[in-house]
């Protein structure tokens, strides 16, 4: 498990989300 919590992980995913929707298409 990693050392941070939950809630930063997830905030970090929602930034890049955006640029993988991008990359797929």
């Amino acid at each position: 498990m990693p050392d941070y919590p939950s809630n930063i992980s997830r905030a970090q995913f929602a930034l890049i989300q955006p640029d993988l929707e991008n990359f797929r298409k």
